[in-house]
């Protein structure tokens, strides 16, 4: 079964030449800052949005006043829309998939966001495929899957990285004006 990462053909821990060539095509940056993501997320058309439970329980306080359980529903639900999206109000790792809306020989051109709470740990890789976007989300849940099954018989230690637990799909609506981690 495809996951998001068979999409990259490389893989670079650190990389030491962001200035000079910013993301190439079929590659995955590792160990990223969040800052950096921040300067692209805005430039690009987000097509599909998960927040993951790894670091934060649904019954931990994130703003001091709600729960993540309950921001989840004032977003989720109440349809919550601020002025601009701060993609860590929730205190826990996203994954965006983005659009780059370019015109080339291949179907798709997209790009991989991970956010991480650990805002120096973040992922990054832009890739163009002739799969469908819907076998791009498949491949992202797959590997969502298999991360949960890896620690079913686990439990969530708040602010530690306990790795992925579970995810939910955060409607596009979520994203609004300028976007930050």
């Amino acid at each position: 079964m495809k996951q998001i990462f068979d999409y990259f053909e490389e893989t670079i821990e650190f990389p030491k030449d962001i200035a000079h060539d910013p993301i190439p095509y079929n590659v995955l940056w590792k160990y990223i800052s969040s800052t950096f993501l921040n300067g692209f997320i805005n430039y690009v058309k987000p097509i599909k949005i998960y927040l993951l439970d790894r670091y934060t329980e649904d019954d931990q306080l994130v703003l001091n006043e709600f729960t993540k359980k309950q921001l989840k529903n004032k977003y989720l639900l109440e349809g919550l829309k601020l002025p601009h999206t701060n993609l860590s109000v929730f205190d826990d790792d996203m994954i965006i998939i983005g659009d780059l809306e370019i015109d080339n020989e291949y179907k798709n051109n997209l790009i991989f966001f991970y956010f991480d709470m650990d805002v120096s740990d973040c992922l990054i890789g832009k890739f163009h495929t002739n799969d469908s976007k819907e076998e791009v989300f498949d491949s992202v849940i797959n590997w969502l899957e298999e991360s949960k099954l890896e620690n079913k018989n686990n439990e969530i230690i708040n602010g530690l990285d306990n790795g992925i637990f579970d995810y939910i799909e955060i409607p596009l609506s979520f994203i609004n004006g300028w976007v930050k981690f």
